[in-house]
C-alpha cells in the first residue's frame, strides 16, 4: 500500500506553515493593490503625459521602491512584542499622529481605486445611473471588507483568476501591435520620463503596509521573501505598459479619452469580443479588491488612532460609502484633484517613515542612556 508523506511532524510545524501561508496571502493582496495603483497611474498620467516611453518611467521606480521598503524593513525588525510597529518606534502616544497620517494615505489609495472602478463601469455601461453604480459597488465592497484574514485568503484564488483573464487579453493583443510603436525611444525627452517616474512613485506607497502591520504571530520574514511581492507587482506593471505601447503609436496614447476607456485600452485596440469581456471582468475584480483592501487598511489605521486594536466592521462600510460622492458629484474636477494629489503619497510616506526611524533611534538611545545610569 502507498504511504502518505508530509513535512509536518508536530503541531508547532503545522502552525508555522499556516502562519507562513497567511503571510504569503497578505503579501499577495498587497501586491494586487500595488499593481492596481500602477495601472490607475498609467491611465491618469503616463499615457497622456509621457506616452510611449512610460515603461521606462515604471522601470526607474525601482529606487523609489527600495527607498520606501528599506526604512519599513528597519522598523519592522525593531518591533516590540505586544505593540504595533508604529507604536514600537514612536511610543503609544506619539504613534497616534502617525496613524492619522497613514489613514489619509490609505484613504487616498481607496478613493483612487474606487473612482477608477466607477469610471470603468461608466465606460462599459454608459446608460446606467452613475449614483446607483457607485452605491452598488460600495455595498459590494462593504459586504466583503472589514476582516483582514478573510480578504487575505481571498487573494489566493483571486490573483489566479485576474492573472489568467488579463494574460488572455495580452496574448490576443499580440498580433495587432508593432515594435515601431516603441520609437522614438525617449518620446518627448528624458525630462518627461523622469517626471513620469516621480508622479508614478505615489502608486508604490502601499508597499510598506505589510511590514508596518506586522503581527506578533507572524513567523520571521526574510528580506528577499518580503521584497518579492512588490517587485513582482512592479514587474507586471512594466509588462502591462509595454503591451500597451506594442499596440498603440504615440498619437493614440495621447487622445483625450476618459479614464475608463484608458483602463480598457488593451482591448480597445483588438477586435476580440471575448477579450473585451475578460478584460472588463479582470479589471472589475482587481479594482474591487484594491478598493476594499485600501479602505480596510484606512479603517484599521483610524481604529489604532482611536486606541482600538480591533477594527469595527461598520467603520470599513462607512468609509466605503464616503468614497461615493466623489464619483457622482462633478467627477471631472475630482479627477483633476486626484491627479494632482496622487504623487504626494510617496513623498508623504517616505517622510513619515523617516520620522519613525528617527523616533526609533532616539528612543533606543534614551533607553541605553538610562541603562548606563543604572
Amino acid at each position: 500500500m502507498g504511504r502518505t508523506e508530509t513535512g509536518v511532524h508536530s503541531p508547532e510545524q503545522m502552525i508555522c506553515q499556516r502562519r507562513t501561508a497567511a503571510l504569503r496571502d497578505k503579501s499577495s493582496l498587497n501586491a494586487m493593490s500595488v499593481y492596481a495603483q500602477l495601472c490607475i497611474g498609467f491611465s491618469l498620467y503616463l499615457y497622456g503625459q509621457v506616452s510611449t516611453p512610460g515603461y521606462l518611467s515604471a522601470l526607474l521606480m525601482m529606487p523609489v521602491l527600495l527607498l520606501l521598503f528599506l526604512p519599513s524593513w528597519f522598523l519592522a525588525r525593531r518591533k516590540r512584542p505586544g505593540l504595533s510597529v508604529t507604536a514600537s518606534a514612536a511610543g503609544e502616544r506619539g504613534a497616534k499622529l502617525f496613524f492619522l497620517c497613514f489613514f489619509l494615505v490609505h484613504l487616498l489609495d481607496a478613493q483612487l481605486a474606487f473612482f477608477t472602478l466607477c469610471a470603468v463601469v461608466r465606460d462599459v455601461m454608459p446608460d446606467f445611473e452613475r449614483a446607483a453604480a457607485a452605491l452598488a459597488a460600495a455595498l459590494f465592497c462593504a459586504l466583503g471588507g472589514g476582516e483582514d484574514e478573510g480578504l487575505n485568503r481571498l487573494s489566493r484564488p483571486l490573483k489566479r483568476v485576474v492573472g489568467a483573464l488579463l494574460l488572455y487579453c495580452a496574448v490576443i493583443a499580440v498580433p495587432h501591435g508593432s515594435a515601431a510603436h516603441f520609437f522614438p525611444l525617449l518620446g518627448f525627452g528624458p525630462a518627461s520620463v523622469l517626471r513620469g517616474t516621480l508622479w508614478m512613485s505615489g502608486g508604490l506607497a502601499s508597499v510598506v503596509w505589510p511590514l508596518l502591520n506586522r503581527e506578533d504571530t507572524e513567523p520571521p520574514q526574510r528580506f528577499f521573501f518580503t521584497l518579492r511581492a512588490p517587485l513582482l507587482a512592479l514587474g507586471l506593471g512594466v509588462i502591462t505598459y509595454a503591451a500597451s505601447v506594442w499596440l498603440m503609436p504615440v498619437y493614440v496614447m495621447q487622445r483625450p479619452e476618459s479614464l475608463g476607456w484608458r483602463m480598457l485600452l488593451l482591448v480597445h485596440m483588438t477586435p476580440s469580443v471575448p477579450a473585451w469581456s475578460m478584460e472588463v471582468i479582470g479589471l472589475m475584480l482587481l479594482l474591487l479588491a484594491a478598493s476594499t483592501y485600501s479602505t480596510t487598511q484606512a479603517a484599521r489605521a483610524l481604529s489604532q488612532f482611536g486606541g482600538k486594536q480591533k477594527t469595527p466592521r461598520f467603520l470599513t462600510a462607512v468609509l466605503l460609502f464616503l468614497l461615493v460622492p466623489a464619483c457622482v458629484i462633478d467627477p471631472d474636477n475630482v479627477q483633476k484633484m486626484l491627479t494632482a494629489a496622487a504623487p504626494l503619497r510617496a513623498a508623504g510616506s517616505f517622510i513619515l517613515l523617516g520620522l519613525l526611524c528617527l523616533c526609533s533611534l532616539i528612543r533606543k538611545k534614551k533607553k541605553a542612556d538610562r541603562g548606563d545610569l543604572v
